[in-house]
């Protein structure tokens, strides 16, 4: 039910006293009263005073009571007249949608220190909370920015498992460095997807790669969906 407040204060001079409705700053400051009502149609739901005077007649109270009731009537009026005319856009509402993958997935929607969930969050505009022991991903913002951010991430972890079927084990591959990292090399594979050639494996061949150099490396392993290579 709607509530509506307002401010009565009152001045007075000797006998005379006037009662003003919806008070601002100046009449609070240089009146004798500030008394807040609030109800609804049915009555009052809370009231509060603050007055100068050591006390209030109940003629004055009475008064400012009925004029009090008068404007909140006048102010819930409009507020039914203005709730009738809201349309809410639900599209628009918060919600938080959660679902599950499997829990070796969850690095692949991290990605590389952070760079895949980073570009996710900033492209939708969501926020992403991932539970790396139960598979979890919960995301909450904009409903129709969380079903385009799950229906990515779903896409996504399919193409990637996509990648994997397209290959064998002991499969030859001519495949390009991507690039160089401390712990090895990613390689852009001819099929799609990329696979990671271990640093070890480079020195055993002394081997010395830079970045766009083209070499033949062998399929070695699957694991938690990533391409392990070797050279060939």
């Amino acid at each position: 039910d709607l509530v509506a407040g307002v401010a009565m204060g009152m001045v007075s001079e000797g006998q005379d006293h006037a009662i003003l409705s919806d008070i601002s700053g100046l009449e609070d400051a240089e009146g004798d009263m500030d008394f807040k009502i609030a109800g609804n149609v049915e009555g009052i739901t809370a009231m509060q005073m603050d007055t100068k005077m050591s006390g209030i007649q109940l003629e004055v109270l009475y008064q400012a009571l009925l004029q009090a009731k008068r404007a909140r009537k006048h102010i819930l009026k409009i507020m039914h007249e203005a709730k009738e005319k809201i349309v809410i856009n639900f599209s628009n509402l918060p919600t938080t949608e959660i679902f599950n993958v499997a829990p070796d997935k969850i690095v692949e929607i991290i990605g590389q220190g952070g760079r895949v969930i980073k570009e996710i969050v900033e492209r939708f505009e969501v926020k992403i909370d991932l539970n790396k022991p139960s598979g979890e991903v919960k995301i909450m913002g904009n409903k129709e920015r969380v079903l385009k951010t799950k229906e990515f991430i779903l896409n996504y972890l399919h193409s990637l498992d996509q990648e994997l079927e397209r290959y064998a084990i002991d499969e030859v591959l001519e495949a390009q460095v991507k690039r160089i990292v401390d712990f090895g090399a990613f390689l852009s594979l001819p099929k799609g997807g990329e696979g990671l050639l271990r640093k070890q494996n480079m020195d055993r061949c002394q081997v010395v790669l830079k970045e766009g150099d083209s070499i033949r490396c062998r399929v070695i392993s699957f694991n938690k969906g990533k391409i392990a290579l070797d050279l060939a």
